[in-house]
């Protein structure tokens, strides 16, 4: 900083400055000594390598672990369902046509066959899933539509 400065800055500034820069167990120390720039920073090289090593954290304060916990518990129930979708899917009939799928897993929602292969962002899971289903919500134009299409299919 000194070569930087040019000799245009005063000392104690630079003192100021770079002390600053230096970790709080460091400053404490070097604080109360009256040498030089030169001896200081040799003293704060001594400091620092012989201090045990710290890990530098940043916490957020406003984070919680309700929330936290509320998130894994969200994550914890789409593990299951997915889980649920993947056991039914595999225990399916192998003989029967992929177009003559329809498989109900609660009231309002149902496998439906689909021609794309991303059910990931229905899910909000933003990633390519090895099935070509998709999660349909039913009300009850989607349930006539569907009931349609079951009429025509078998």
């Amino acid at each position: 900083m000194r070569d930087l400065s040019e000799s245009h800055i005063a000392e104690a500034f630079l003192k100021n400055i770079w002390m600053r820069r230096l970790p709080s167990h460091v400053q404490v120390v070097l604080a109360v000594s009256s040498e030089s720039l030169s001896k200081l920073a040799e003293m704060s090289d001594k400091i620092i390598e012989f201090s045990p090593d710290a890990v530098n954290s940043v916490s957020d304060s406003t984070f919680s672990s309700c929330h936290a916990s509320q998130r894994d518990e969200q994550l914890l129930k789409m593990q299951k369902q997915i889980d649920e979708l993947h056991r039914l899917l595999r225990s399916g009939s192998r003989h029967t046509s992929p177009n003559r799928i329809a498989i109900e897993v609660h009231q309002e929602l149902v496998l439906k066959n689909a021609k794309i292969g991303n059910a990931g962002t229905i899910l909000d899971l933003k990633r390519k899933q090895n099935f070509a289903y998709r999660l349909v919500h039913l009300n009850k134009k989607h349930a006539i539509h569907l009931q349609e299409q079951r009429r025509l299919l078998f």
